[in-house]
């Protein structure tokens, strides 16, 4: 269900803008931050995923090589011989995919959000799209470490993953429990409670958090 939602998105956003492929004029400048001496990686993917891109004026750039840095929360494409390049324009909505420990990832990220703690240009990863929407925020900061007796530090980065329902004019933190999905969606309790005991769902599970909020969504019309 996620996967086809976004290939409907892709598929009528090619209807109403011209994809470009590798041609960014004055859209993109090299990076400028070094990240080499930290440990671990500020991306969401280890390599370059396959990227389709749709800027705020709806300019669509379509089959790039991108990365999702959880750092600084931008996205960031390969330009020429390699080089890590940022858009100087602003990025509405993206989708990467990649295969990671033998498995594919479509991800889908988009912001204009209205999440408390966050800015309106923060990226959320859209698990479950719709009315009610399930989205998931990853953040990386950096860990500086000092042992007893070196001279110098070991800086790391370090992640936090938090989960949101949002639906109009709300946003709730939740955590991957029933109880607390339930209380975010608490005009379908009895409902939501059947389904999860005939489904027998485990929230430990992204997968199984996306089924809760599509049939959540199916029923709260």
């Amino acid at each position: 269900m996620k996967h086809a939602a976004i290939i409907v998105m892709l598929l009528l956003t090619a209807i109403y803008t011209k994809a470009q492929t590798q041609n960014f004029g004055n859209n993109v400048s090299a990076q400028t931050t070094d990240l080499s001496d930290i440990k671990g990686s500020a991306y969401s993917s280890a390599d370059w995923a396959k990227a389709t891109v749709i800027m705020e004026d709806k300019t669509t750039y379509a089959n790039l090589k991108a990365k999702y840095s959880e750092y600084e929360d931008k996205l960031v494409v390969e330009g020429k011989d390699g080089q890590v390049m940022e858009f100087n324009n602003k990025v509405n909505d993206f989708t990467l995919s990649y295969a990671e420990s033998g498995k594919d990832i479509l991800s889908h990220y988009r912001n204009a959000y209205n999440v408390e703690g966050y800015s309106p240009k923060a990226f959320f990863e859209i698990l479950a799209d719709g009315k009610t929407q399930l989205l998931k925020k990853v953040s990386k900061k950096v860990q500086t470490k000092t042992e007893y007796g070196a001279v110098s530090s070991n800086r790391s980065f370090v992640t936090t993953t938090r989960y949101f329902v949002v639906s109009p004019g709300k946003s709730t933190l939740i955590k991957k429990d029933s109880k607390s999905i339930l209380a975010a969606l608490n005009n379908k309790t009895p409902e939501l409670e059947s389904y999860i005991k005939e489904q027998k769902l485990n929230f430990s599970k992204e997968e199984d958090m996306l089924k809760l909020l599509t049939y959540y969504n199916s029923i709260n019309i």
